[in-house]
């Protein structure tokens, strides 16, 4: 039994106890006086036990009220029907709180026909007592998981309300609004989502009619109407209707936050948060990234007075933060961003390890990524090592939720490896982390299958880069047919990695000297990505742009010229097309596109076309190497050498060609620039 705040009661409470034991005694030799006193004060005595939280003590002179009651009513139905009903309701109320269920039911179905009883008698005064009992009996089906059941009443009550509003204006709308909340619910549990928004969308109608009269008290319940159909429509596919709904709850609390901060910051900051998330999932970053920003000064203000409060949800805002500013490219804002947020966590998991170890892992690993794409590769090491350490410790007490986040660490530890020039680190750590996979498709599930994939067909570029070339091969031979396998039960999903791995699969046979092999795989990626581009060109044309330039080179190496040569014309005039519409994205491609077709015009001494296509390289190029002087210099000069080896052929001196000067002087401010301590070119 629990008692909860007894003090102001004990007076009252002995008052009445003394009361039902006078009039028990009373009782015996006066029945007919003395029973419907005694059956009120069991009723009182019944409900102040349950205000103070001894449901269990209250149970018993409540059911003992309702006993009286009950046989009271059977003599005099018009006098104690509603009354009986009304002690049915409390000792309902009582069983509900109590976590008696059952018992709880069979009450809940009694009060009801009680009430019904009563309705047909007087139906203005007694008909929103029998909605609140419909409601309860909702309650009770809905913590017993009878949705139906739970369903049927609440319709019912709403009914009842509704009918019972268009007779009567200062009715309690509240509840209404409350009724549709909770109708909506279960209709969603129900998996009716039309009908769950229908409800919910008349509750919020209600709820704003109700607000301009009492803001504090209903603007969190209006906006809890919003944040719940914002999550219905996320739940169903309507982003945009959601992003609109969840607009509506932070409008609210930024509202009724101007007069009571203290109260509403963190909520609407915990808005602000899930509005940033819902711009992101719709594809409208720079507003998702103010939202993020904007819940992130408020988790600061709310942290400097408050930091063991909300020193998470700063943390985890921040996280978020920097994962945007990631995708916007602006690596230095997402550095701090990750900073702040692994930090913060770093704080939380001293406190409460258990809890906040794997967000920490998560963040570390978010870390090792903007470090890489800020060009601090050593960093990058750091913060992943640091981030497999915490995988590790993590999967040695939870092996089977973490194994497969270690692999994942290790594989991107692996690349920052790979990208740091530690190519025998990067080789031990992605093998372990290959292992890993297999171990998970072993023992868990074949989920992994598409992890142990991708992490073969890395291990076998990684084996070629170290001259590994027949165990590269076979490594990526089997990524090969784990995507075969995988592509055939879902092609929408797996093609795409299919041709990903086939074109490495291509690589890897060219370095073996297994030419006709590694055009058959390249001709495989190109036919897959071909028919992809037909139903979504603005997504794959650049995939196929790029294998279309890989079997050019392999018809080439394989003594197909003529083939090779009209391959890489495609690929010249796909790129083309691309650069200009991003030409920032794509320049690079068609300058690299276009020395490949210079070397194969070259191979079939076509020298006055092959002239042409490294002088337009170059000149490109140059471009690139002005606005990138660290990226772009060496294809500079590997293209500049074979325009100039093919000016000089012809009689040309290539020092005093204006093209030449051009990249001659833009490799040399290249070379000053890279030598200058100041520059921060990534």
């Amino acid at each position: 039994m629990r008692r909860a705040n007894t003090g102001p009661h004990l007076a009252t409470l002995s008052a009445l106890q003394a009361k039902v034991s006078h009039y028990r005694r009373l009782a015996t030799k006066q029945p007919d006086a003395i029973l419907p006193i005694l059956a009120s004060h069991l009723h009182q005595l019944g409900v102040l036990l349950g205000e103070i939280g001894a449901y269990t003590d209250a149970v018993l002179p409540l059911q003992e009220a309702s006993a009286l009651f009950r046989a009271l009513t059977h003599q005099r139905p018009k006098q104690f029907q509603p009354t009986l009903a009304a002690s049915l309701k409390d000792l309902c109320k009582t069983l509900i709180a109590g976590k008696k269920l059952p018992e709880a039911q069979l009450v809940a179905d009694e009060t009801i026909a009680a009430y019904r009883q009563v309705v047909t008698l007087q139906p203005d005064l007694y008909l929103p007592s029998l909605a609140l009992a419909l409601e309860q009996q909702a309650r009770i089906c809905a913590q017993q998981n009878q949705l139906t059941d739970g369903l049927k009443a609440l319709e019912e009550s709403i009914e009842i309300q509704r009918s019972y509003i268009k007779q009567h204006s200062d009715t309690d709308f509240e509840m209404l609004a409350r009724n549709l909340t909770s109708v909506s619910q279960t209709y969603e549990a129900l998996n009716r989502p039309d009908r769950a928004k229908d409800a919910l969308k008349e509750a919020i109608e209600i709820y704003q009619t109700l607000f301009p009269q009492k803001p504090d008290a209903y603007g969190p319940m209006l906006a809890q109407g919003w944040l719940q159909l914002a999550k219905q429509f996320a739940d169903t596919g309507f982003t945009d209707e959601a992003v609109r709904s969840q607009k509506k709850v932070v409008e609210i609390y930024r509202e009724i936050a101007k007069q009571h901060r203290s109260t509403f910051l963190p909520l609407l900051a915990r808005n602000l948060h899930r509005l940033g998330l819902l711009l992101r999932s719709a594809g409208i970053d720079d507003a998702a990234l103010r939202a993020l920003q904007e819940a992130v000064i408020h988790w600061e203000e709310l942290s400097s007075s408050s930091p063991d409060l909300y020193r998470t949800a700063l943390a985890s805002s921040s996280q978020y933060t920097g994962q945007l500013l990631s995708d916007l490219r602006r690596h230095q804002e997402a550095l701090q961003a990750h900073q702040l947020s692994v930090s913060l966590w770093q704080q939380a998991a001293r406190l409460r390890p258990d809890l906040h170890q794997p967000q920490l892992a998560e963040s570390m690993a978010q870390l090792g990524a903007a470090y890489r794409d800020a060009g601090q590769w050593e960093a990058s090491i750091t913060a992943w090592q640091e981030a497999v350490y915490l995988y590790r410790g993590l999967y040695e007490k939870d092996p089977y939720t973490y194994l497969a986040l270690l692999a994942k660490g290790l594989m991107r530890l692996g690349q920052a490896h790979s990208e740091s020039g530690h190519r025998n680190a990067a080789i031990r750590t992605t093998y372990e982390a290959v292992g890993m996979y297999r171990a998970l498709v072993r023992e868990y599930s074949r989920d992994f299958l598409a992890e142990l994939a991708q992490s073969l067909t890395v291990m076998g570029q990684l084996l070629s880069a170290v001259n590994q070339q027949v165990n590269a091969e076979k490594t990526a031979r089997e990524g090969v047919e784990l995507f075969r396998k995988l592509a055939d039960q879902d092609p929408d999903l797996y093609i795409p990695e299919l041709v990903v791995a086939l074109n490495e699969f291509a690589s890897r046979l060219s370095s073996l000297e297994q030419w006709s092999d590694a055009v058959t795989a390249s001709q495989e990626a190109v036919a897959h990505l071909q028919s992809l581009v037909n139903h979504t060109p603005d997504t794959f044309e650049p995939e196929l742009a790029h294998a279309m330039l890989e079997l050019g080179q392999h018809l080439l190496s394989a003594e197909r010229p003529d083939q090779a040569l009209e391959t890489i014309h495609k690929a010249v005039s796909m790129y083309r097309q691309l650069s200009k519409l991003e030409p920032d994205t794509f320049l690079p491609d068609l300058a690299m596109s276009l020395t490949q077709l210079g070397k194969c015009l070259l191979h079939k001494q076509y020298t006055p076309a092959a002239l042409a296509a490294f002088e337009e390289s170059v000149i490109l190029y140059t471009r690139l190497c002005t606005n990138y002087p660290k990226t772009f210099p060496h294809k500079l000069s590997i293209a500049k050498q074979y325009f100039c080896s093919l000016l000089e052929a012809s009689g040309v001196s290539s020092p005093q060609h204006p093209v030449v000067e051009q990249a001659t002087i833009a490799v040399a401010q290249a070379d000053h620039v890279h030598l200058d301590p100041e520059n921060t070119e990534l």
